[in-house]
């Protein structure tokens, strides 16, 4: 494969039909865009990524697109287009779901989800959990691998603590209570109104989307999901994202009350690296009190990573399919941005898979 890398970027890039200095004198700044051109070659090289699509947004537009590399499919290139696992960057997509169907509904994401629908009631408790500690990790819910079951551990309620399972409560109220699957409500709410055709919380069809590669670089076997899962299993191209970030934010002209409801601060992660949650997305805040709406997605075999920055109006969504993705995603993002970014020392940036 590294003898042919520099022959299949060309091709790769071809393939996008993108101008590389085709970036607009606003937003992100056309020399470290070009900068990013030249070395991504390489990058790709030395992380053993077969490929990568790259999405940049400025105020209310992707600015800039491209893909680099390959699918894993033969003579396959990545696009912009091109479908990839995007893992947990499902959460804060669910969260903004959850968000819309609560204000159609007159509801409050304080409220227990049992008030949402009552089935999700059980004798541990678990019905008067709400939805904004369901999506911002703090409910005192989770997977205890040593017994293989969730638990609910109520001292830890109001702390924040990593959990699908959550989530995974969450769904099944929102199902309950609305009477369609996940993949219904999100493509009727979600994806179709606003155009998101990769979009997906179940496999797509054919043989069009990325495949996964190891840490060596090597071609995984399909891990598709035909079931939707709302932490783990959205599908997406590196451009929707993008216009989901424009659009989610507000930064579209749209009401931005939303993103400012779910990006507050619910819980403290890690003081010393700035990093906060909010309602579906971690949050990165510098000395000076900026903030920065981010989060990641890691299945095996498949890395990414989104960002937005509503002070200066600035997004990035960074989708591979390679284990070694999110440390490619930090270079990405160093050459790209001249701000710093602590939130890439958090340990979960660093999965061991």
């Amino acid at each position: 494969m590294r003898a042919t890398w520099l022959t299949a970027f060309a091709a790769c890039w071809a393939f996008g039909g993108l101008n590389p200095g085709a970036a607009a004198a606003e937003g992100w700044h056309p020399a470290r865009i070009d900068a990013l051109v030249r070395e991504i070659p390489a990058l790709l090289q030395e992380y053993d990524v077969p490929g990568v699509a790259i999405a940049l947004t400025s105020g209310p537009r992707v600015q800039w697109s491209a893909g680099f590399g390959w699918t894993g499919r033969p003579g396959v290139a990545v696009t912009p287009r091109t479908v990839f696992q995007v893992a947990s960057l499902g959460k804060p997509v669910f969260a903004h779901l959850v968000d819309s169907v609560a204000a159609e509904r007159d509801w409050e994401l304080g409220d227990p989800v049992h008030l949402w629908s009552p089935g999700v009631a059980n004798p541990r408790g678990r019905g008067a959990l709400a939805a904004e500690e369901l999506l911002s990790h703090t409910s005192g819910l989770w997977y205890d691998a040593a017994r293989d079951q969730v638990v609910l551990e109520t001292a830890m309620r109001g702390k924040w603590r990593y959990s699908g399972a959550g989530y995974a409560l969450l769904q099944r109220a929102l199902e309950a209570a609305e009477g369609r699957s996940l993949e219904e409500l999100s493509e009727s709410i979600l994806f179709a109104p606003l155009g998101l055709r990769t979009m997906s919380y179940v496999a797509p069809e054919g043989e069009e989307h990325a495949v996964g590669h190891d840490r060596q670089g090597n071609a995984l076997a399909a891990l598709d999901s035909d079931t939707a899962n709302a932490a783990s299993s959205l599908y997406a191209s590196a451009q929707d994202y993008a216009q989901f970030l424009v659009v989610a934010s507000g930064l579209d002209g749209g009401d931005a009350r939303a993103w400012m409801r779910l990006t507050q601060v619910q819980a403290t992660v890690e003081q010393t690296l700035g990093m906060y949650w909010g309602i579906g997305w971690a949050v990165e805040r510098d000395p000076d009190g900026h903030h920065t709406a981010f989060h990641w997605g890691s299945n095996p075999g498949f890395k990414s990573f989104a960002l937005l920055d509503p002070e200066r109006r600035l997004g990035l969504v960074i989708l591979t399919n390679g284990d070694h993705g999110l440390e490619l995603a930090q270079r990405v993002v160093g050459i790209l941005d001249p701000k710093p970014h602590p939130l890439f020392e958090f340990y979960m940036l660093h999965p061991d898979d």
